[in-house]
């Protein structure tokens, strides 16, 4: 067969194995190829924090009785009953397992020994490596060993075991003062099952001397695979951006020793051995390491590492700090972290989420003491909301945790997300009855100003930018600054983000001002107050006079009284002008007003019908009318009225009667007129319109004492275009009858015929 290329460490990725990411195992090349016998190394080196850990590790001293060379590889899962590779693989069980780590006798049935050591420089310094590994590569039956004799000072522990569910073979190690042999009492092959097995571990050993002895000549062959346990470093798994971290664990050993004598380590009360956690510089309860740092933009690469199998960071609970918020800035932040021993511990903040960890987002140095520390920092002024990172380091030399990052011998880091938060109110401006602005606000206990806001159409919000609120514990007020002369605040309203009204808010209109209290107040807070301002009313008051005055010196007084009046105008002119107007500019919504005239100038209403009528040039606003020379009105938004009071005169006529008989000399009796007794004769009773206006239901009435001397038994008789509208009576006459309309100029003419007594 070929000699084997040459060797490499691994750490396997797969498996149940629980020491994944400590145990480094050594890959000898391409099963079955041959290890040369005069030995071979490898060397690995790893970059922890940006120093180099270089591991050797070396097989010597290779001898057997049989033809040389004495051992090949082997790759575990080969057979069927192997358990190894269940434990430790990469690319899975079985034919996937890619890892070529067993060292067989080439020769069946030989009995071949070989010295494994290993050694580790840190930065070039010698670094003392946790201890040497080893574990059945391939089904071990009854008939074969593997034999370890322990170097000065060591102590050879149980640290996993593995056989299948339906097997209950035993395997015994038989301890001979510091000889060691390990073999199993059956194989489980009538099971078909994983065959008994364990991986052993040489605490604070760096060299032993190993023995394989193979079964029955020609085909009994033993594997055994090495390694060295190598707590490498617990790593920082913030973004790459943040830096490297690296901690060196002091982990110890305690359990699953092995007494003089042969034990079954499957047999009741036997216990593996236990890795104890650090005790001088520790976070949380428990760390863990890895090959190489794991960034991750969760900051959870070591978490949902495979390859230790440990959740280690525990050590600060984000869920329960204190909420970190912009308006910290200026302040003091602290949270504390729980800890074990009584080292230094310090902290790092990216406030300003820049993706590194700066000078000034450094918690000062605490002391673990009672289990916990506590950390402060002094919040920088420009911290920047959203989600950042969080690092927290100790070991037992403070020089070491003076910065974010580098490499500890001792102690832990934690790295973890946290959100910096942003508790936020805005201010919304309404308009109704029209678009304007810009109007302006001023907030108290905020870390900036909000901006002007003009609105471009009615009846539709316009939001500003938020401000960061500054401190949750104290109330903050938003406050309108003075109004344009036309606009009036109508109300105010805040609700959190999911519409709810703000608990507790206070709204005073006259002074436009919100007040929050504190106590809806939290580091989640997003707060809108709207502010709605409405157009202010105008209210005009005219006059018109659509058949002139009664009197043509005759004036009149406007007045609108009310909120912000009054105001008045008073009429001047003559005929039907009236240009004045009262006007009120501008008026207060939902304030009650009164529109009224008085007479001036020795004018009297009462020769006036007067009514009211109102336009407004506000889409779809009221327009009262009636009658009366006085009306209220309520002002509401937006109102822009003219009404007019409409003084329409009474009628102004001249009426002239005259009666003779005889018309045909004109229209009133001539002097010297004579009558015959018991003859006839016809009077005309003229009624004359001499204007200016029409008349209707003037009064006629001829007396029957006017009539002294005659006999009138006929009906009088009316022409003209104002008679009466019932035919008209003597008694009706002589009562008084209701004449019709008399047009100006016009004229009723009524006929009666007498007899002369």
């Amino acid at each position: 067969m070929a000699s084997a290329p040459p060797a490499a460490a691994q750490y396997a990725t797969g498996g149940s194995g629980q020491y994944r990411g400590q145990i480094l195992w050594f890959d000898w090349g391409t099963a079955p190829n041959n290890i040369p016998q005069a030995g071979t190394s490898v060397v690995n080196t790893f970059n922890v924090a940006g120093q180099t850990l270089t591991v050797t590790c070396s097989l010597s001293n290779i001898a057997s009785a049989g033809a040389d060379p004495d051992l090949r590889i082997y790759r575990p899962g080969g057979f069927g009953l192997d358990g190894l590779d269940d434990l430790y693989n990469i690319g899975g069980t079985g034919p996937a397992n890619t890892m070529d780590i067993g060292l067989m006798n080439r020769n069946g049935g030989a009995n071949v020994s070989f010295t494994y050591s290993c050694s580790a420089t840190f930065g070039g310094v010698p670094y003392a490596i946790d201890g040497l590994v080893f574990a059945d590569a391939e089904t071990t039956s009854p008939s074969e060993y593997t034999e370890v004799v322990l170097p000065a000072g060591a102590t050879m522990r149980v640290i996993e075991r593995l056989r299948g569910g339906t097997c209950t073979d035993g395997y015994n190690v038989v301890v001979t003062g510091t000889t060691y042999r390990f073999s199993p009492l059956g194989e489980c092959r009538g099971a078909g099952d994983i065959a008994p097995m364990g991986v052993f571990f040489i605490d604070n050993a760096s060299s032993a001397n190993i023995v394989l002895q193979g079964g029955v000549a020609a085909s009994g062959l033993q594997a055994v695979a090495v390694g060295v346990m190598l707590n490498v470093a617990d790593f920082g798994d913030a973004p790459n951006s943040y830096g490297m971290a690296g901690h060196v664990p002091q982990y110890s050993w305690s359990g699953g020793t092995l007494p003089a004598g042969t034990t079954n380590i499957f047999g009741a009360g036997f216990n593996l051995a236990t890795q104890t956690q650090p005790i001088a510089a520790l976070l949380g309860t428990r760390a863990d390491v890895e090959s190489s740092a794991l960034f991750s933009a969760n900051a959870l690469g070591d978490d949902n590492d495979s390859g230790n199998g440990t959740d280690d960071e525990d050590g600060v609970n984000i869920a329960a700090a204190a909420p970190l918020y912009r308006g910290l800035s200026g302040n003091t932040y602290n949270l504390t972290a729980a800890c074990v021993g009584t080292a230094p511990v310090a902290g790092w903040i990216d406030f300003d989420r820049n993706g590194t960890f700066d000078s000034d987002e450094r918690s000062g140095t605490a002391l673990c003491a009672g289990g916990s520390a506590t950390l402060f920092w002094s919040v920088p002024t420009d911290i920047a909301a959203g989600a950042s990172f969080l690092r927290v380091r100790t070991a037992a030399n403070a020089l070491e945790i003076a910065n974010p990052t580098g490499v500890a011998g001792t102690g832990e880091v934690e790295d973890h997300t946290l959100t910096i938060l942003d508790p936020q109110i805005r201010i919304a401006k309404l308009t109704q009855a029209g678009a304007g602005g810009p109007f302006s606000f001023a907030t108290t206990n905020t870390l900036s100003q909000p901006g002007a806001l003009t609105t471009v159409a009615a009846d539709t919000a316009v939001t500003g930018a938020p401000v960061s609120i500054d401190d949750i514990a104290s109330a903050v007020t938003a406050t309108e600054s003075a109004l344009p002369a036309d606009w009036q605040l109508t109300a105010i309203a805040c609700t959190q983000a999911g519409g709810a009204a703000v608990a507790g808010a206070t709204y005073d209109l006259v002074n436009r001002r919100a007040t929050i209290p504190s106590s809806a107040l939290s580091t989640a807070s997003d707060i809108t107050c709207s502010f709605t301002n409405g157009k202010r009313p105008i209210l005009r008051l005219a006059k018109a006079l659509p058949l002139g005055r009664f009197v043509a010196a005759d004036q009149f007084a406007l007045s609108i009284a009310g909120p912000g009046g009054p105001a008045t105008a008073t009429t001047t002119g003559s005929g039907t002008a009236a240009p004045e107007v009262a006007t009120l500019n501008p008026g207060t919504i939902g304030g009650a007003y009164t529109l009224s005239e008085t007479a001036a100038a020795g004018a009297n209403l009462g020769n006036y019908t007067v009514g009211y009528a109102c336009t407004n040039a506000l889409a779809g606003g009221q327009t009262p009318s009636g009658s009366g020379s006085s009306f209220a009105i309520t002002a509401a938004t937006g109102d822009d009225l003219t009404c007019t009071l409409t003084n329409t005169r009474n009628p102004i006529s001249d009426l002239s009667v005259t009666k003779t008989n005889t018309p045909a000399a004109g229209p009133n009796d001539q002097a010297g007129d004579a009558v015959s007794r018991n003859a006839s004769t016809t009077y005309s009773i003229v009624v004359t319109n001499n204007g200016p206006d029409a008349v209707t239901g003037a009064i006629l009435r001829d007396p029957a004492a006017s009539r002294v001397g005659l006999s009138c038994t006929t009906p009088p008789v009316c022409t003209g275009a104002g008679c009466p509208a019932a035919p008209l009576t003597l008694a009706g006459l002589e009562a008084g009858a209701p004449l019709g309309t008399i047009a100006n100029g016009a004229s009723v003419t009524v006929t009666l015929s007498c007899l002369v007594n």
